[in-house]
């Protein structure tokens, strides 16, 4: 898998939290469609703090690891698959972070900032 060594990790979550999802996307007839995948920040936090920090500090660089990692997910389960006729890998997946519920609705108790280039963010000058 290529990306740094976060994506075994971002795959490895996935393949922990969202088999099922991922299993109905490898059986899902249309592989031409984009499929997302929900996935909850406050389930990532629980799971792995520390990748859920990097998540929200680069989100730019993480969330297309992201979606690599559910194409990398899906061929282990794929793989347990096979014996259905539908069954096809879909590179089109892209993973959909859901904050509700998550640290992320009260800035106030995030100790990191995201950076966006030069954008302010949350009242701070971001870099």
């Amino acid at each position: 898998m290529e990306g740094n060594g976060h994506s075994k990790e971002l795959a490895a979550y996935l393949l922990k939290n969202h088999s099922e999802q991922l299993s109905s996307i490898i059986l899902s007839p249309d592989p031409r469609l984009h499929y997302p995948l929900l996935v909850d920040f406050a389930e990532i936090m629980d799971d792995n703090p520390t990748l859920s920090q990097f998540i929200f500090a680069k989100p730019t660089e993480y969330l297309p690891l992201f979606d690599e990692a559910a194409v990398w997910a899906q061929k282990v389960i794929l793989a347990d698959l096979k014996q259905h006729e539908n069954a096809s890998l879909k590179d089109n997946i892209h993973v959909r972070i859901n904050i509700s519920g998550s640290p992320l609705e009260c800035p106030a108790l995030i100790t990191i900032q995201p950076h966006f280039g030069q954008v302010p963010v949350m009242g701070f000058q971001a870099t």
